[in-house]
């Protein structure tokens, strides 16, 4: 009978080493505190080290061990069995949770064998796979090496190492805290989980371990709270998560989900080493920033593919399709993005509002003035006139510098006016070409290239670009870079080594389509081999 998500956690055993002695964590008793709310260490006759700096060594050994927990079994992935199944991470983590990232490396037979197909391509792995080289165990000899992990991969990990691993971000425990993280890790065998962990991490791990998972942290309390709230109401039955999930669709290896507005209100205004990132997803949150965005990492077929959705997604300006399939069948890398015009209003009115805001209005405005006396150039209004509904920038050319062209599909004359404006300014005058009467101008680094890219065509029927780029036809934004052209035509410029070559060699592709509806945004990236 299957249980339900309160049911899969039974009471954790609390595991402490860094801060309970031996009788402490035999008997369950409460350690006498030092200073900082934690038991002394009877071992050395110094003083702890500050609690915010034994909390980052904490979480560093604690990652060393996720580290080898997320590429878990990796080396045996064609031998392990072929179904997927078992308890999830995100039952061990509560609803509260601000933002989650799972690793699955039991996932569905045709995940497991197009992943081992993928993964043969590329010589490095391929000769792991090949010899036999067990990839977790590397991984841990090497972060016991750099001196991060300690103890024996036989005894004291191999033993009870699951095969799902994950990272949350919990609220802070008061208005103004940081949010916390706790580490997930499947464990087959608690018992031995929990003294393999002490072994692996010197006792510097504060772990509250279930029958199948150990939920880590930089403070003991923090860990044991998340598996208590999550016996009560795990994120595993959050609604918004899995819908938002759900959406994605298919089988996957790896999946994130990030309550991006809820995020940005638990930031504190300021944080010891985060005030630049706080301050900016706070102006990102002033801005507009909302709702929740979902991620799924995995194959289809011979492809990599990461898709993802925000739901509840601020309106912008991005809208129609993308000239980037009527580029030259021989195009290196493009982008291109629908509704351009309207961004270019957008951001002239945000760029307007922060001079503004910052005294510097009237300086921006005579600047405006004195190009439009130098040049001819009206501002915002010629670039909007010139940019059109879509704009495109591309990337080709041989053996040489590579050659780059923009696309516009706006007005000639206010493109114009716009290349003899750079002519002053820079003093070097674009290439130009018409596309024909009302369909745009391209401005390009050499007159030949401006050409091919006005009247050249084919790029949306080549193989690379549609296994690449799904959904052409109807995306408001699209990426692509032709990666096997690329290291044919420049790997003489990439300063690349042999060896480096060969690994990038079964590359064909890379690309990235997006779209909007609404306030659901999405957008699909593959990575495709040859």
């Amino acid at each position: 009978m299957d249980q339900s998500p309160h049911e899969h956690a039974s009471a954790p055993e609390v595991l402490d080493v860094g801060a309970r002695s031996a009788a402490d964590r035999t008997t369950g008793t409460a350690p006498e505190s030092g200073s900082d709310g934690h038991a002394a260490d009877e071992s050395t006759s110094g003083e702890d080290p500050p609690a915010a700096r034994r909390g980052r060594r904490r979480l560093l050994v604690t990652a060393g061990v996720l580290s080898v927990a997320l590429v878990g079994g990796g080396g045996a992935l064609a031998a392990s069995r072929l179904t997927g199944g078992g308890a999830s991470p995100d039952q061990v983590v509560p609803a509260s949770a601000l933002g989650f990232v799972s690793v699955d490396l039991d996932p569905s037979a045709g995940q497991k064998l197009d992943a081992f197909r993928f993964a043969r391509k590329f010589p490095d792995v391929a000769h792991r796979l090949g010899g036999g080289q067990d990839l977790p165990k590397a991984l841990f000899q090497s972060l016991k090496g750099d001196g991060n992990l300690a103890g024996n991969w036989a005894k004291d990990v191999q033993p009870w190492l699951g095969r799902r691993a994950g990272l949350a971000v919990l609220p802070g425990t008061a208005k103004g805290k940081d949010p916390a993280v706790v580490v997930v890790i499947a464990v087959t065998d608690p018992a031995r989980a929990r003294a393999g962990i002490a072994k692996v991490t010197r006792g510097q791990a504060s772990c509250a371990v279930t029958d199948e998972f150990a939920v880590c942290s930089d403070d003991l309390g923090v860990a044991d709270r998340a598996v208590a709230d999550a016996r009560r109401s795990p994120l595993a039955e959050r609604a918004e998560y899995v819908e938002d999930l759900r959406a994605l669709g298919g089988d996957a290896l790896a999946r994130a989900w990030v309550d991006l507005g809820r995020l940005a209100e638990d930031l504190p205004d300021e944080s010891v080493g985060m005030g630049s990132a706080v301050a900016a997803t706070g102006r990102l949150a002033e801005s507009g920033l909302t709702g929740r965005a979902a991620l799924s990492l995995g194959f289809a077929g011979p492809t990599l593919q990461l898709q993802g959705a925000v739901v509840g997604a601020r309106k912008t300006g991005v809208s129609g399709t993308t000239s980037v399939t009527q580029l030259p069948a021989d195009t290196v890398a493009a982008f291109g993005i629908g509704g351009v015009s309207e961004l270019v209003r957008q951001a002239w009115s945000q760029a307007r509002a922060v001079a503004s805001d910052a005294g510097a209005g009237e300086a921006l405005d005579e600047q405006v003035r004195q190009l439009q006396d130098d040049t001819g150039v009206r501002l915002p209004a010629d670039l909007v006139a010139a940019v059109g509904s879509q704009a495109t920038v591309a990337v080709g050319g041989s053996g040489d510098a590579p050659k780059v062209a923009v696309r516009l599909s706006g007005d000639d004359k206010a493109a114009g006016r716009l290349a003899r404006a750079i002519e002053q300014t820079v003093g070097m005058a674009p290439a130009t070409a018409s596309i024909g009467p009302g369909r745009g101008t391209v401005l390009a680094s050499d007159p030949a290239y401006a050409r091919s890219v006005a009247f050249g065509s084919g790029l949306g029927g080549t193989k690379a670009f549609r296994d690449a780029v799904p959904g052409a036809a109807e995306a408001q934004s699209i990426l692509f870079v032709d990666v096997a052209r690329a290291l044919a035509s420049f790997s003489d410029d990439l300063d690349l080594t042999e060896q480096e070559r060969s690994n990038l060699r079964p590359l064909a592709a890379l690309g990235m389509s997006a779209r909007q509806d609404g306030a659901t945004a999405r957008f699909t990236a593959r990575l495709t081999t040859r």
